[in-house]
């Protein structure tokens, strides 16, 4: 099956990425503060007697651009200086540049080294660099349990960088139970110190509705502030919300800008968005050659969601030769890793027979991976597959009401950021589209074709109160009574004040009990 692209695969779009969670972590405060009196030289005059404290603030001048021309050597040069010295200060801001390979090759050994040695003499910035290569298993073997030891210490001194990291362990559940308030509260305090990792992890949070409402606009305006520092989650989410329409107007040239501005700075989602966009011709002509390219860009830094994208690449020869089983090894990786898609997608394959053997079985394991993690196309086959049962699934009509209220209980939150949004956005373009071709279907009085087009249109924009109505007629034209009542339920959860809604609710009430009989 071709492989769906949604906002909410970003739920994990916005997983603390090691680099740019502590991106300007060294900046200490007497280190980088311009002196008005010719900072650089005024350093220089103190490093070159064996001041440390002066060749840290050189070091960092030099390595920022902050108050002198950026130049990683002479960086380097006085950093090392005072790491000689035992500065502490100096053997974190040295392990941040053998981190990002600024200067020196990238080393995340020499990096960690660095860290630690500063981290045990209480630096912050140290402890909280240390707990992010930890977290992301860069030089050392992953380790939550040191991770978060490690930004405790740095957040108890109040540094951005470990509340942060703190921040994003509770909201992932990564060595401590999930906790979105106290995820929240960490995000919080870090954001008001200024640090932009956290405003755009704020961003995912209201995305998301986690710990508070939903609020696509709330998360745009978060994830912007962040953008426009060069944040590149910030810019990253921003993308995302413009190719979905989500919180603003929907604007392919705005996706494309942000995509390209995180993709520049490495980031594996910006470069799967864009993989996207050149792929489904999105802003851009369709470039299978170039949307391949992007996604094993992203796949290489162990993206999953790329990986299934991959997946669908040569699920439907893109740009590939067709192969199924290719597609289905794409799939499980990204499966493994726990990506909703790539369960998803593995799932259909099992249900379909094409690149795994036939086995429904298996099709109900990773569907209900997918399922759990908020997946409605998964739950949706939940559905299909309980209320008809098949080989080694029977039918359980119990499971399927159990996922159709899953499915519904998510539109309801979709639906209440919807209400909320003032104003409320325009359809977007491939709802538009479909729009169009479900009126001249209906003109033509091919009223299947009009509804699979309504069906269409509603897939990309859920939020959309007319094309729900009209499925609904039409559905109750088709005789099919129960997609009518639930087409006319979706159009009043998102309009309940709608001047016909008292007729809707009778309508309804028919609908339900005509799809008993």
């Amino acid at each position: 099956m071709r492989r769906k692209n949604m906002l909410f695969a970003l739920v994990v779009v916005l997983s603390v990425a090691v680099s740019s969670s502590i991106a300007n972590a060294q900046e200490n405060n007497a280190a980088t503060q311009a002196d008005a009196n010719g900072p650089v030289a005024a350093a220089r005059v103190l490093a070159e007697q064996g001041d440390a404290a002066a060749q840290l603030k050189l070091g960092v001048m030099y390595r920022d651009g902050n108050g002198a021309p950026r130049d990683y050597g002479e960086a380097l040069h006085w950093l090392r200086k005072a790491v000689e010295q035992g500065n502490a200060g100096a053997e974190s801001a040295l392990g941040w540049m053998y981190q990002n390979g600024w200067g020196v090759p990238p080393s995340y050994v020499e990096a960690v080294r660095l860290y630690r040695k500063s981290a045990e003499q209480g630096e912050q910035w140290g402890q909280s660099g240390l707990g992010w290569m930890y977290f992301g298993g860069l030089g050392v073997v992953q380790d939550y349990g040191e991770a978060l030891r490690w930004f405790r210490k740095a957040a108890e001194q109040g540094n951005w960088g470990g509340q942060d990291g703190l921040g994003v362990m509770y909201r992932d559940a990564r060595g401590v139970p999930r906790d979105y308030d106290e995820a929240l509260r960490l995000f919080r305090k870090a954001a008001d110190q200024g640090s932009a990792n956290a405003q755009a992890n704020l961003g995912s949070m209201y995305q998301n509705g986690w710990g508070v409402t939903q609020s696509y606009s709330e998360a745009v305006r978060w994830y912007r502030t962040a953008a426009e520092r060069g944040e590149q989650w910030g810019q990253n989410g921003l993308g995302w919300m413009y190719f979905g329409g989500l919180g603003v107007v929907q604007n392919y040239g705005e996706a494309l800008r942000w995509f390209r501005e995180g993709a520049n700075q490495g980031n594996s989602w910006s470069q799967d968005g864009l993989g996207v966009m050149y792929r489904d011709a999105k802003g851009v002509p369709r470039d299978y050659d170039e949307a391949l390219r992007l996604f094993r860009k992203a796949a290489d830094q162990s993206n999953a969601n790329a990986q299934a994208n991959l997946g669908s690449m040569y699920q439907n020869g893109w740009g590939v030769t067709q192969s199924y089983s290719e597609a289905a090894r794409w799939y499980r990786i990204a499966a493994e890793q726990s990506d909703q898609w790539g369960e998803l997608s593995l799932g259909a394959l099992y249900a379909s027979g094409k690149g795994e053997r036939l086995n429904y079985t298996q099709a109900v394991v990773w569907y209900r991976r997918s399922a759990e993690q908020g997946n409605v196309y998964a739950q949706k086959a939940l559905v299909d597959l309980y209320r008809q049962g098949a080989r080694g699934v029977p039918k359980d009509d119990s499971q399927a009401e159990y996922w159709e209220t899953k499915i519904f209980d998510q539109f309801r939150q979709h639906a209440a950021a919807w209400r909320a949004m003032s104003p409320r956005p325009p359809l977007p373009e491939a709802a538009a589209r479909e729009r169009i071709l479900a009126e001249n279907a209906v003109q033509e009085k091919n009223f299947e074709s009009a509804a699979q087009h309504y069906r269409s249109g509603l897939a990309a924009f859920d939020t959309w109160p007319e094309g729900w109505f009209n499925l609904a007629l039409i559905s109750g034209e088709l005789n099919h009574y129960a997609d009518a009542a639930d087409g006319m339920k979706h159009y009043l959860e998102l309009f309940p004040d709608a001047p016909d809604a008292k007729d809707a609710r009778t309508q309804m009430i028919i609908w339900e009990d005509k799809a008993k009989h």
